[in-house]
Order: structure tokens, then sequence, then C-alpha cells
């Protein structure tokens, strides 16, 4: 199921906004910004926009599409870069015990495995 279908999840979100005044938002995987930055962006009202949203992506190609999906949303700022190097984040994407046996753990959201 998608974020976005969820009406619950996104009340739920908008209120939690709201009331725990969340100003400042840090994701990682961009992707091409459709799926959870968007969701999370639109959840804003437009009165009470963050103080800061960035998102950051690793791919090049990625991050241009994200870029440009997301300039509808003046207060996002994403990013492309890296933060580890390419041999340990590929190391642990094999061994990540939540990536690899993702449906134990109900409670974590994971866009795509």
């Amino acid at each position: 199921m998608s974020m976005a279908a969820s009406k619950q999840l996104c009340s739920l979100l908008r209120s939690t906004l709201l009331k725990d005044k969340i100003s400042h938002v840090l994701e990682t995987g961009t992707y091409r910004g459709l799926g959870s930055t968007t969701f999370v962006a639109e959840a804003f009202s437009e009165r009470y926009p963050p103080q800061q949203f960035v998102t950051m992506e690793a791919s090049w190609v990625s991050w241009r599409h994200a870029r440009r999906n997301l300039r509808h949303f003046p207060f996002v700022t994403p990013l492309w870069g890296t933060t580890v190097p390419s041999r340990r984040a590929i190391q642990f994407l094999e061994t990540d015990d939540v990536l690899r046996r993702h449906q134990d753990y109900p409670d974590v959201f994971i866009d795509d495995t």
C-alpha cells in the first residue's frame, strides 16, 4: 500500500506536524521525489511550512529528477551526494536484517526493497 493512499496516515501526519510544531525534516533516499518526499511535503500546511526540509539522494540521475519534481515545494532542498563510502553502503544493504527480512518488522516502513 502506498503511504499517500492511506487517508488515516495523511491525517495523522498533518496533525502531528502541527501539534508537535515540526520545523525541520531530514530525509535520505529521495529517489525521484514523488514518494515519501512529496507525501511529507504535502502534509505541511501552506501557512506553516518547515524552516528546513532537506532530502538527500546518492544517484545523480535520480537527484536531477527529484530536483525537477520537487520544485513546487520551495521549502524542500534536494541534495545530491553520499554520506558513507560506497563499499560500506553496499555491505550494509547486503547484510542489514531489516532490509533482508522486512516482513518481520511491521513497524518499519520501507518504500521499496
